[in-house]
């Protein structure tokens, strides 16, 4: 049954160009983390997530995964989802399309040589949209992948109870937003998790939301 499901997953994804909930009659959630891997808090994501049973997706930028291929690696061996983030987390609205090939591709090769994982989503720093990434991104049939909940991690007057109360809103179906690279995440993490928990939903990763 599970590996049907996965071969579901692989064969409904590239027919998805962009994604940013899942079915509402599923109480089911999806944590996602942007901006990694990083070198002082992805561990300590991962033992969280190991810990609590979670499944995540994590959406990696491809200079970090080139100075931490190993924790790249751990990621997906944890068997959490992995996705694109782009290169340099610059804004790929304001790129013409051969940069923004060069954005896209390049962190993708990477990430498959670090974790062994060919991933069909890819996540826009800032969910800057562009008519060339999304053409791109359907001449390869990949899925681009926002949000419906930000739990306000990044920004500057974040804290776990602004957080806590960002995700109280997160209901069946919704994508959650997270970052690999701010302490507080890492803080609030098995809090967010428990209360998610305790209001009788589960947890997926973005492939199997989809």
């Amino acid at each position: 049954m599970k590996r049907m499901m996965k071969a579901a997953v692989l064969q409904i994804a590239p027919k998805r160009l962009l994604f940013s909930r899942g079915n509402r009659r599923d109480r089911v959630v999806a944590l996602s983390f942007d901006d990694g891997p990083h070198s002082q808090h992805t561990e300590r994501i991962l033992a969280v997530l190991r810990e609590e049973g979670v499944k995540a997706t994590f959406f990696l930028v491809g200079a970090e995964v080139q100075k931490c291929p190993a924790l790249a690696k751990a990621i997906a061996h944890d068997g959490h989802a992995v996705g694109g983030h782009s290169w340099s987390h610059h804004r790929l609205n304001g790129m013409g399309r051969a940069a923004l090939v060069t954005e896209v591709e390049r962190t993708a090769a990477l990430i498959q040589e670090a974790t062994g994982v060919s991933s069909r989503l890819f996540r826009p720093p800032y969910g800057a949209m562009s008519l060339p990434l999304l053409r791109f991104a359907a001449a390869r049939g990949w899925t681009i992948v926002l949000w419906s909940v930000d739990s306000g991690d990044a920004r500057r007057d974040a804290s776990p109870a602004a957080m806590r109360s960002a995700v109280r809103s997160a209901g069946p179906g919704d994508i959650i937003l997270l970052h690999e690279d701010y302490p507080h995440t890492v803080e609030v993490l098995r809090d967010l998790i428990q209360d998610l928990k305790a209001r009788v939903l589960s947890f997926a990763t973005v492939e199997e939301l989809l």
